[in-house]
C-alpha cells in the first residue's frame, strides 16, 4: 500500500508541477500575434529601403 501512495504522489506532483510550469510560461510569454510581426519587419524594409536610397 505504501508503494502505491508513493506512486501516486510522484504522479500527482508530476502533474501539479507541469500544469504550474504551463500556467507561467502562458503569463510570462504572451501569444505575439503575427500581424504585428509583418507590420513591423514591413516598417523595417521601409526603412532600409529609404536608407539604400539616401545612400546611392
Amino acid at each position: 500500500m505504501n508503494i502505491l501512495m508513493i506512486v501516486l504522489s510522484l504522479i500527482s506532483a508530476y502533474v501539479l508541477f507541469v500544469s504550474a510550469s504551463y500556467l507561467l510560461a502562458k503569463l510570462l510569454f504572451p501569444k505575439i500575434e503575427v500581424n504585428d510581426i509583418e507590420e513591423k519587419s514591413r516598417l523595417i524594409r521601409a526603412r532600409q529601403r529609404r536608407i539604400a536610397r539616401a545612400v546611392r
